[in-house]
């Protein structure tokens, strides 16, 4: 092959893994799919399912345009996120072998996609993650936004099944939280504090600035309608991060703090119905009720990992084992993802997975504001929530967070892309 046809296909699988990526992203909230089998038991949705949605199209073309030289790209970008990403990947596919399920088969397609996705985002140059990543992240995340404020002012859903709406919003007392098209209003809060969090980590100091801040405003605002308070302990510390940075050296962050700040607290004011109602929960509940029964998920999930120490359950079986072994109270899944992968993949991945999740959170605290918002922000959902790795757009969601990280952190290399900070 000429050197002119060799560049002319990698042009092509370049193409073909751009058109993925950025297809990924865009169609990431949309939760509509195809069912193509379930376990036995009576957990909800993505406890049982395998199922197809518009957007693992878009990721099979990524998957497909990356093989080209994805071994070498490993080899050369082997950061934390992507041992991380190994590491989940490696742990399911030995629990498999002893514990083989369809929803297996479904678990390890989706940490294969993971992978790649991870090794892909940290390869791209500064400006490609920009306009692959970041960009249509924050516009689907602020179209999201913007359907829920729609769903708040009509205090119902907007009629858009078909896209993934839910058929009724879900209620806080006598208040509703808005979802967009996604199946719950955490999962829209994760979004938007992910996306959020790229854009600031992403924030150029070009003609583009405002724009770019008005789409990190946009999405965070998404927090101020979803009433998650678990979301709420990485705001506290993504605005301690921010505040602490500009009062030191870095006056620039004044801007997007201003901008995250007004964005969170005015539609909450607006809409603060929803708000009482969560803090009078708070004030008059017992420790599991205000933590949502966090306390039984995480004895529920302590007991599985008793049961089966080494292997786990198995991937995608925590619920079908739970209810199969050990007649729980609640049959959904620990919200607290190290937990249900300890349960899912064995004590020993589960442990690798905590350690080289605390090792991120510590590199981000000695490197830049930025880092620790974008740690903060979507982690908290790893630690209060179970969607990051339960849900197939959780995954995908998961995997731009260690990405972002890794491209925050990691030292730049003469003949590597990878900067210590990619916001210039």
């Amino acid at each position: 092959m000429s050197d002119t046809s060799a560049d002319a296909a990698d042009t092509i699988w370049s193409r073909l893994a751009a058109i993925g990526l950025v297809g990924t992203l865009l169609l990431l909230p949309f939760e509509v799919g195809w069912v193509l089998d379930s376990v036995a038991g009576t957990a909800a949705a993505y406890n049982r399912v395998v199922i197809v949605t518009p957007f693992d199209f878009m990721l099979l073309l990524l998957v497909i345009g990356a093989i080209p030289g994805l071994v070498e790209r490993i080899r050369t970008h082997l950061t934390l996120g992507v041992i991380t990403a190994s590491v989940l990947l490696a742990g399911a596919a030995l629990a498999f072998v002893f514990h083989p399920s369809e929803r297996g088969v479904m678990v390890l397609l989706r940490l294969v996609a993971l992978l790649v996705l991870v090794v892909e985002m940290v390869s791209l140059t500064r400006e490609q993650f920009r306009t692959r990543v970041a960009i249509p992240l924050m516009a689907t995340a602020s179209l999201q936004t913007l359907l829920g404020f729609a769903q708040m002012i009509k205090g119902s859903p907007l009629g858009l099944s078909g896209w993934g709406e839910q058929p009724e919003l879900r209620a806080f007392g006598d208040a509703v939280g808005a979802s967009g098209t996604t199946l719950s209003p955490y999962i829209l809060a994760g979004l938007g504090v992910l996306a959020a969090t790229v854009g600031l980590a992403t924030l150029p100091q070009d003609r583009r600035r405002p724009w770019w801040l008005a789409g990190i405003g946009l999405s965070f605002a998404a927090l101020s309608i979803t009433y998650s308070r678990a979301s709420l302990v990485g705001v506290v510390v993504i605005f301690a991060a921010l505040l602490i940075g500009s009062l030191r050296s870095r006056p620039d962050l004044r801007a997007p703090l201003a901008v995250m700040l007004l964005a969170l607290v005015l539609p909450a004011l607006v809409f603060n119905d929803g708000w009482v109602t969560r803090a009078e929960d708070s004030a008059t509940t017992d420790v599991d009720d205000f933590a949502t029964f966090r306390i039984t998920h995480i004895e529920q999930s302590l007991t599985v990992i008793a049961a089966h120490p080494v292997v786990g359950a198995g991937p995608g079986l925590y619920s079908y084992t739970l209810e199969r072994d050990h007649d729980p109270e609640i049959d959904d899944a620990v919200h607290v993802v190290p937990l249900l992968v300890a349960a899912e993949d064995g004590l020993p991945i589960g442990s690798v997975f905590t350690l080289l999740l605390v090792v991120l959170a510590l590199r981000a605290l000695r490197t830049s504001p930025e880092a620790v918002a974008v740690v903060a922000g979507f982690g908290t959902f790893l630690l209060f929530d179970k969607f990051a790795y339960l849900h197939p757009n959780g995954m995908v969601m998961l995997a731009v967070w260690l990405a972002t990280i890794d491209r925050l952190t990691t030292p730049q290399k003469t003949d590597q892309p990878l900067p210590a900070d990619i916001r210039q």
